[in-house]
């Protein structure tokens, strides 16, 4: 990747790798579009694909469907490019109408859009989130440092990797924007599942160093590419299982993510690493489930990898070692099947016949992909035939039938009565998304609810999802903060106490552990509650 302060023709390209016989082996070249500059990352959309390219976003076109772009729109420009390594990277279709990402510390006070006419305030490192259609883009989770890997997963939970400073891997309760009107917005929105762990290379850290600088000896230095499996094909014990790459030292690590509490652990589960190898060339940078089921990983496959180098050479103005060894030419992607992998059915895209079908796909990949262009289609028509959707594809059907404005308040309900925890989580993001659909009934009976759920992590799913205006009795917010031991409840909960602080402040004194109570009234009392 190579972004010049002086002005040049772009040298990046995206290209359609094809399997014309069906053999597996992809034997066709197709160049989509070319003349890029610092291309990290991208998504499909329309007719087209939207591509991180800092210090702009664009959406590349083909209007007259030949496989190739012939028409480009800057939708967001002034995206940070000081130090290329660490810039707007991993763009993922989320399932709320958003595109996310993760940026690094090339942080930027000032991002616009295209013609620079809006002003989206600064953009910085963690997770990033902005519209297709050029027209918002804001922080949902920020981290400092280099941020490097993004994943969502079917009910919409958020992870990214980081790629130094110990922590490794990261799960985000709520965004930001709930802690700040929670009183809490110095706190992290997100948790820390990896700190420090030690990685497991086949070279020992004398063969690595004697041939490379590296940050950290040990552990991770250059985390890339966040992968949660959903994938559908492997055995049932490698679901949430997580997978990043570390080129500086050959390998791809997993990890097997657990739900405990509103957050996530993760845990190493075997000594060896997932993969690894003694071939000095071999740089895994990217990790991402396909929708066979299988984990594909991109190898840059080359012997410079590491951005800078205090060796001695010359460093360009980007923070660049200029070193003439570094290989411009040549990259692989690898595939990793598991022995008792399941062939997965093929999924019809090109009808909505087919995407309505793929919603029930038991890979995740699969299911993202129908639902965008479901929405990208006749989502009305779509929508009146999920009314009744069950299963995994229910998930899909409350978005959809959200997007199209046929859903109801009492739809979202229903769904605080369903097994599914998944379904409930999803019911509450929907919400979130569409705040219009928070009717008073829809209030009375999250709140009747909210008292007898007992999975914390629905109820802080819930709680952030209501409009910030909402008032919930004084009784329910006290007894959730009871119940909590951790921030991001105690964000939510105060969050809402705010609309009726005299009387949460009351009920809290009469709790029966008011010692609990005391963030609580300490953010209130932050908050003017004294009045």
């Amino acid at each position: 990747l190579v972004h010049d302060a002086v002005a040049r023709p772009g040298r990046d390209r995206i290209t359609r790798l094809e399997d014309s016989d069906g053999d597996g082996i992809m034997d066709k070249k197709h160049v989509f579009a070319e003349d890029l500059d610092l291309a990290t990352s991208f998504c499909f959309y329309k007719d087209g694909i939207i591509v991180a390219q800092p210090p702009e976003i664009l959406r590349l076109r083909d209007t007259d469907g030949d496989g190739k772009a012939d028409k480009r729109e800057v939708l967001y420009t002034g995206l940070g490019t000081f130090d290329t390594h660490s810039v707007l990277n991993n763009l993922r279709w989320g399932l709320d109408d958003w595109i996310y990402s993760t940026h690094g510390y090339s942080s930027s006070p000032k991002v616009t859009s295209g013609d620079g006419k809006t002003d989206f305030g600064a953009i910085g490192s963690g997770i990033v989130r902005f519209k297709a259609d050029g027209s918002k883009i804001e922080m949902v989770s920020a981290k400092s440092g280099n941020c490097w890997g993004f994943e969502m997963t079917s009910d919409g939970e958020l992870f990214f990797t980081q790629p130094t400073s110990g922590d490794l891997v990261m799960h985000v309760p709520v965004s930001d924007r709930i802690m700040a009107e929670g009183g809490m917005g110095r706190e992290p929105s997100w948790n820390v599942m990896v700190r420090l762990r030690p990685v497991k290379p086949l070279m020992s850290w004398e063969e690595i160093v004697e041939n490379q600088p590296n940050d950290v000896i040990g552990s991770f230095t250059a985390a890339c590419g966040c992968a949660v499996y959903e994938g559908g094909s492997w055995p049932e014990k490698w679901n949430l299982g997580y997978f990043t790459a570390e080129p500086t030292v050959h390998i791809v690590h997993h990890e097997q993510l657990t739900n405990r509490g509103v957050t996530y652990d993760a845990n190493k589960t075997r000594e060896e690493e997932f993969s690894a190898t003694r071939d000095f060339w071999s740089r895994p940078i990217d990790t991402r489930i396909g929708p066979d089921g299988q984990l594909y990983v991109i190898d840059f496959y080359n012997q410079a990898i590491l951005h800078n180098d205090p060796r001695g050479p010359i460093h360009l103005w980007n923070n660049q070692a200029a070193r003439p060894d570094r290989d411009h030419f040549f990259g692989r992607i690898h595939k990793y099947s598991h022995k008792e992998s399941k062939a997965l059915p093929a999924a019809n895209m090109k009808t909505l016949d087919g995407q309505i079908a793929a919603l029930s796909h038991p890979n995740r990949e699969v299911r993202f992909r129908a639902q965008r262009l479901i929405e990208e289609g006749d989502v009305k028509q779509a929508a009146a035939r999920l009314a009744t959707a069950k299963g995994i594809s229910a998930l899909h059907a409350l978005w959809i039938r959200a997007a199209a404005g046929a859903l109801t308040a009492d739809e979202l309900a229903k769904t605080l009565f369903s097994p599914d925890a998944q379904l409930k989580a999803t019911a509450a993001r929907v919400l979130a998304t569409h705040p219009a659909l928070a009717t008073d009934s829809l209030k009375k009976a999250v709140s009747t609810w909210l008292e007898k759920e007992t999975d914390p992590r629905l109820r802080l799913q819930w709680l952030a999802a209501l409009p910030a205006d909402t008032v919930l009795p004084a009784d329910v917010l006290v007894k959730l903060q009871g119940a909590s031991d951790e921030r991001w409840t105690h964000a939510a909960v105060a969050r809402l106490a705010r609309n009726n602080p005299g009387e949460v402040l009351a009920a809290a004194l009469q709790a029966p552990e008011p010692a609990k109570q005391a963030s609580l009234a300490a953010l209130l009392f932050d908050a003017g509650a004294e009045d």
